[in-house]
């Protein structure tokens, strides 16, 4: 959006002394005083440094362009259901015309009720239409009713985009906007879905019909999520960046939109560009992302470049020890946004293209996990210490704080190995002493003096543990004396 189109809210200060992003919104769209206060009071709950996220826009176009895209969307689907339905027939009418010319052709070689029954790769070829055309219409259905969702809100505010920032890197966020959707508003959005139906059972909702998990993929995208997506893979051509952050839905197991506080709620994830795929990071809830690479019917038309989307990860990067305690302070947990703030910074740090089957070895994963699965060298749990430090913006902060993390766990286990009098209780007095260091809390502005406070408690460590090592050497000169 150009500036001269829109209304500049510079950074406040609030009573907390935290500053607010800038944002940028379109006056002749949105009443923009009000969508500041609902920005603003949704955006102060984030856990993410406010110097960190730097501005907001609201980029939604004109309604006309808006209806018109999806107008387009759905001529297009329209017509290759048409396409895919005439093949369908014609494979039909092909394979009928086949098998009475082989009746034909056989009639003095086999007896009448011999004729075998047609090719089972045959069958199995025709069968696979069915899913795919299946698929197109449910999501034509979804469609049509996101089309008419946009039309009786017109003005409604759906999207934006985010910009965060540290000192050597930038990214940006699609987001979904439900600060100023009113409960109706929210339920109408969250009511376009299809239901899956599980094997052994259905699940149906909404009077719509349930479908079968061999028809179409687990959890179909929302026509919102698949348009943001879609720019979002945009913006990788043009801009040129590595990583790009995407909001999505939070869904039940049954497809459905998760409500809370009466806004639907939203999920934000990474996609990262890997050679010719786009890899599909989670930093908290894989199960909220994982269908998303099996949503290529709906993300990409047949007669555009398609583009691989994997999501490789199963394993929970962080997660709050306490899921009601997340927000900005420095005893709460982080939030998924702030989180895929920082593995896209890390991201963008690479030289290389990243191994699929290794992301766990990541370095940025390493220093912002709260998982031991994901760093075994992490010896305090999400509950021993939530350790915000460990997920700073600065990327040499988050370094330095791993390698401390690594070294303090090798220097432990040395102990461990030392054949002194009681080397698991000296040991553990250790590790109690290091998680207690991580358990403090610091502001953002002490991380600087946190990270020095690290390194002197590790000098610390060998100094106690020589001192250890000492008492060792002459209790066991003192029992050789004894011996002798």
């Amino acid at each position: 959006m150009a500036k001269a189109e829109a209304k500049e809210y510079k950074e406040e200060v609030d009573k907390s002394s935290n500053y607010r992003p800038k944002l940028f919104i379109n006056t002749d769209l949105f009443d923009s005083d009000e969508l500041v206060q609902a920005v603003y009071r949704e955006t102060d709950k984030y856990s993410i440094t406010p110097t960190t996220f730097r501005t907001r826009s609201f980029f939604s176009p004109d309604e006309s362009v808006k209806i018109r895209v999806i107008e387009e969307t759905i001529a297009k689907v329209t017509i290759e259901v048409e396409i895919l339905g005439t093949r369908l027939e014609e494979f039909k009418r092909y394979e009928q015309e086949s098998q009475e010319r082989l009746k034909e052709l056989s009639r003095d070689v086999i007896a009448d009720g011999e004729f075998v029954k047609p090719d089972k790769d045959i069958l199995a070829l025709s069968e696979k239409f069915i899913p795919k055309i299946t698929a197109l219409e449910i999501y034509l259905k979804e469609l049509n009713q996101y089309l008419a969702f946009i039309k009786a809100n017109q003005g409604l505010v759906i999207t934006y985009s985010d910009v965060y920032a540290n000192e050597s890197s930038e990214v940006t966020r699609f987001g979904i906007s439900t600060a100023t959707m009113e409960p109706l508003q929210s339920q109408s959005l969250a009511e376009i879905y299809t239901p899956i139906e599980k094997k052994g059972g259905s699940v149906k909702s909404g009077g719509s019909k349930g479908i079968k998990d061999d028809q179409v993929p687990l959890k179909m995208l929302h026509p919102l999520e698949v348009f943001l997506i879609r720019d979002a893979i945009d913006y990788f051509k043009s801009s040129g960046s590595k990583s790009v952050l995407v909001d999505i839905f939070a869904r039940d197991d049954n497809g459905s939109i998760r409500i809370k506080d009466d806004k639907p709620e939203t999920h934000t994830i990474v996609l990262y560009r890997n050679i010719e795929q786009i890899i599909v990071i989670d930093p908290s809830n894989p199960d909220f992302s994982k269908h998303i690479p099996m949503n290529s019917i709906r993300l990409f038309r047949s007669d555009e470049n398609l583009v691989e989307i994997i999501a490789p990860l199963k394993q929970k990067i962080y997660a709050p020890f306490d899921s009601e305690n997340v927000g900005p302070r420095s005893d709460q947990y982080r939030d998924c946004i702030d989180l895929s703030v920082k593995i896209a910074f890390g991201l963008n740090r690479l030289q290389e293209n990243i191994d699929i089957s290794d992301i766990m070895s990541l370095g940025v994963i390493r220093e912002i996990t709260n998982q031991k699965k994901c760093n075994e060298e992490l010896f305090f749990t999400d509950q021993q210490a939530i350790a915000r430090i460990r997920q700073a913006s600065d990327d040499i902060i988050r370094m330095e704080v791993n390698k401390i993390v690594e070294c303090l766990d090798k220097q432990r286990k040395s102990m461990l190995a030392y054949p002194g009098v009681d080397p698991e209780s000296f040991s553990e007095g250790i590790l109690i002493e290091n998680i207690a260091k991580f358990n403090q809390q610091f502001s953002p502005n002490e991380y600087r003096g946190a990270v020095e406070e690290f390194q002197c408690h590790f000098r610390d460590n060998n100094t106690a543990f020589k001192y250890y090592m000492d008492e060792v050497e002459i209790s066991l000169q003192g029992m050789s004396g004894v011996d002798s």
